[in-house]
């Protein structure tokens, strides 16, 4: 067995008095995919922060190659060959596709210019063999947040890592991105280079890594080779419970009153919504699923006002509106979530108790001052129903985890029963603990008479939670799935034109 690339020896990180890691002892082989799962908090992101330099161990060592690593910076993690992805893009939107894949100087000349002929088919190349289509000479901004995730990968690819660690790579991807991403992993592997791999979807685990890491509670809890592992194995060594109890798609499902709460007439867009009628029915849960390019996404914004409309009307009980903004929905009970919570939804620099106070400054104040007292009451509450781990009037959000900055979110519009909730990957990037919660959180509006409309990526999801599903294609709901029928090769069937 060749030497370890990588060893932690008794490693602990702590935050004040708290720890994120602690005591943390395995190693890493060259040449493997090395998984790391977890629960969000189990110190997954400080242990890959600390083996790219940006985190310095409170005790404990790494070892590089058999040689203990005394300097914990960026630069020097990058000397030793480790490259990581962050789950927090870091693409130059104003840069173009190529000079994103290659940001260094290696085109340039003695001169110092930059030979972009050369820099322009390298990047090609690189695209094209990541099974990448684009134009890479078009600005990056002009990329989905997946394709932009594809683009930092083969970054740090082209930087010939020894090491790359990933974290949660797949979050933003669809099914065809996430595709192309794992035959890249499995080709680096083939190529000797040594991945850490840290990702909350557990097929994709399965799927990929040689041996898996569980950390629960900043503690190493096992090391296993994936050699006969279950989903069901994995996630109760993450959490200590089985699958069914967290994740069941057996449980109870709402199917709604009958009355509409919320319909769509004939809605379209500029370019990406086409005709789009639908109903949703007071306590219902609808699914809507499409894939890369579909225009489910675009539907969602236009529903809550975000984008602009050229025809239709939009009905929310009794009210029927021709022209409408985020505002008047608010007014009508229409509530919204973000399917990125890094770019809308919440004020990563504050803490808390301010994210809590934004959305309800009208409600908290009486002549223009705030409440202190009312607003540690709903901040208090919040925390409590929807277990949210942080100190409220200390922790800035960005230092929250995945899931409870997810569950935060969500607590900002469940402040009461809405009459309608418009969800847009409301699990995205959550271990299998928190997606336990939020799905109990959205059965739970729709069980006290709330309507919530899901777009969803995620199929498990969407057949796990609704009773109706929505298929859409080209900006356009081209199908209808209904209880039994609701099955993934039937949703990927008519999403993909194979059942027409």
């Amino acid at each position: 067995m060749a030497n370890p690339i990588l060893e932690f020896v008794g490693v602990s990180k702590k935050y004040g008095g708290n720890f994120a890691l602690q005591d943390v002892s395995f190693d890493v082989r060259p040449g493997e995919i090395h998984a790391i799962l977890g629960e969000n908090g189990a110190g997954k992101s400080t242990l890959v922060k600390i083996v790219s330099g940006q985190v310095q161990p409170s005790a404990g060592t790494l070892m590089f190659k058999g040689t203990r690593v005394t300097v914990h910076t960026p630069a020097r993690s990058r000397q030793m060959g480790v490259a990581m992805v962050q789950q927090e893009l870091s693409v130059f939107d104003h840069l173009s596709i190529a000079e994103n894949v290659f940001p260094d100087h290696r085109f340039a000349g003695s001169a110092g210019l930059i030979n972009w002929n050369l820099l322009y088919r390298a990047a090609q190349g690189a695209c094209e063999a990541a099974g990448f289509s684009a134009d890479v000479r078009a600005p990056a901004s002009a990329l989905s947040p997946g394709r932009k995730q594809l683009v930092e990968i083969l970054r740090c690819v082209h930087s010939n890592p020894s090491v790359l660690v990933l974290d949660e790579p797949t979050s933003g991807l669809n099914t065809h991105e996430t595709a192309m991403l794992v035959s890249l992993l499995l080709s680096l592997r083939d190529r000797g280079v040594t991945v850490l791999y840290i990702s909350h979807r557990i097929p994709e685990v399965l799927a990929l890594s040689n041996r898996i890491t569980i950390l629960r509670d900043g503690r190493e809890r096992a090391t296993v080779e994936n050699d006969g592992l279950t989903e069901s194995s994995l996630v109760q060594m993450m959490v200590g419970r089985d699958l069914v109890s967290l994740y069941d798609p057996t449980a109870t499902k709402q199917n709604g009153s009958g009355a509409a709460s919320l319909a769509v007439e004939g809605l379209s867009g500029y370019g990406s919504v086409h005709d789009v009628d639908l109903t949703l029915g007071e306590g219902e849960i609808l699914g809507v699923f499409g894939l890369e390019g579909s225009g489910s996404f675009e539907l969602a914004e236009t529903i809550v006002g975000l984008r602009r409309r050229r025809s239709g009307r939009l009905r929310v009980g009794t009210t029927v509106l021709r022209r409408w903004q985020p505002r008047k929905l608010l007014s009508l009970g229409v509530q919204y979530l973000h399917n990125n919570r890094k770019d809308a939804g919440l004020y990563l620099a504050l803490d808390v108790s301010e994210n809590a106070e934004a959305p309800r400054l009208k409600r908290l104040s009486s002549h223009g001052l705030l409440n202190r007292w009312k607003l540690s009451e709903v901040v208090r509450s919040s925390i409590q129903r929807f277990e949210i781990k942080a100190r409220p009037r200390h922790q800035r959000v960005v230092n929250l985890s995945g899931g409870n900055q997810q569950k935060l979110m969500m607590s900002l519009c469940l402040d009461g029963v809405p009459k309608c909730f418009v969800v847009c990957e409301p699990t995205r990037g959550v271990d299998v603990g928190s997606k336990a919660q939020i799905h109990g959180f959205l059965r739970n509006v729709a069980a006290e008479g709330g309507s919530i409309m899901m777009f969803s990526s995620e199929l498990p999801e969407i057949i796990a939670l609704c009773t109706r599903v929505l298929i859409m294609r080209a900006g356009g709901v081209v199908g209808q799935l209904v209880g039994n029928d609701i099955t993934e090769e039937n949703v990927m069937a008519r999403a993909a034109g194979a059942s027409d």
